[in-house]
């Protein structure tokens, strides 16, 4: 049992390790790092030893790689390395998504990469499923309720009505209206 939470561990540990060179400057735990190398190999000797009598040993570099853990997360509060993971991915699909939409606004949909590659509107395709893809991870770790986003997709879809130009809008004005008016209604019995 032990020996598969070490292998977890280091499993995890050999992750953050191997990031490339640019990405560990930027976070600047290169430091931790060494730490968090230096901790693995004595948890390696450990094991290798079989020597689970040192078991004091053993809880010193738990508390110390955990410590190290939490360094690496940086400085948010309350929140888990999974946590902080799993918005790390919304973050950088979003930047993605942008930068596609960018492509599609400045070249159309049917334009590619003279290098080669897809169309723009199947780029766009492939970062709106990525990013569904990291909401549905988020929706099942709990980190964000399915409720409260469709009640905002609702309300944000009756308010593209209102602001829109070109868009088409099933509902006529004043039911638009009286449905933003009971969404916001009840978003603020909730609070």
């Amino acid at each position: 049992m032990i020996r598969a939470r070490w292998n977890q561990l280091r499993t995890w540990v050999r992750g953050r390790v191997e990031l490339p060179r640019r990405r560990r400057e930027a976070l600047g735990h290169l430091e931790e790092e060494q730490k968090v190398t230096a901790a693995l190999r004595a948890v390696n000797d450990l094991l290798l030893r079989d020597s689970f009598r040192d078991g004091a040993r053993i809880r010193k570099l738990e508390a110390e790689i955990a410590r190290i853990r939490q360094a690496m997360c940086g400085d948010v509060p309350k929140l888990t390395p999974s946590e902080v993971e799993r918005l790390a991915f919304l973050a950088e699909e979003c930047g993605e998504l942008a930068r596609t939409i960018g492509k599609v606004l400045r070249f159309g949909w049917e334009s590619a990469s003279p290098y080669g590659g897809r169309i723009n509107r199947e780029l766009l395709e492939r970062e709106i499923g990525s990013i569904r893809a990291i909401m549905n991870l988020m929706l099942d770790a709990g980190d964000v309720r399915l409720a409260e986003i469709q009640t905002w997709q609702k309300s944000k879809k009756l308010a593209i009505g209102k602001w829109t130009l070109y868009q088409v809008c099933s509902m006529d004005r004043v039911d638009q209206l009286q449905m933003m008016a009971e969404i916001t209604a009840d978003q603020e019995s909730k609070r």
